[in-house]
């Protein structure tokens, strides 16, 4: 059953307008959500265009905090569910860096690299420089 949400957007002069739009809700969904332990609050929109869901999934995938541990001073992290499930760290398999094509081949193979002390943080990081790997200073 759609339901009327009102937001506030700010137009191209910089001005809030309020705008409304219909979002769409589930029973079956908000249950799901109770019981996964991520909460009752939800908002499923109609995608309108492609280039906006792009970004809408580009933002949260491309956040640096996704892959690192490390807060600015004074900051700190708030998790607003309780029960949310921890992650396991996922422990790959180690490859010998000698070689030019040994780099590029753990380039090819890995999305995270994680490495044990700084020195390593610089190496690997000017190794990877321009491939797609996210390269992360591990903490204890």
């Amino acid at each position: 059953m759609p339901k009327i949400v009102n937001n506030k957007k700010r137009d191209a002069s910089g001005k809030d307008i309020d705008v409304e739009r219909e979002t769409l809700q589930s029973k079956w969904f908000e249950a799901q959500l109770e019981r996964s332990g991520l909460g009752e609050q939800y908002e499923i929109t109609k995608v309108h265009n492609p280039e906006g869901a792009s970004r809408y999934v580009a933002k949260y995938l491309f956040k640096p905090s996704i892959f690192e541990n490390d807060w600015p001073p004074k900051w700190r992290r708030i998790r607003y569910s309780r029960s949310f499930p921890k992650l396991e760290e996922k422990v790959g398999v180690a490859i010998v860096l000698i070689k030019l094509s040994d780099w590029v081949d753990l380039s090819e193979r890995a999305l995270v690299v994680n490495c044990p002390d700084l020195d390593v943080y610089e190496v690997v990081s000017r190794k990877m420089t321009g491939a797609d790997v996210f390269v992360r200073l591990k903490t204890k």
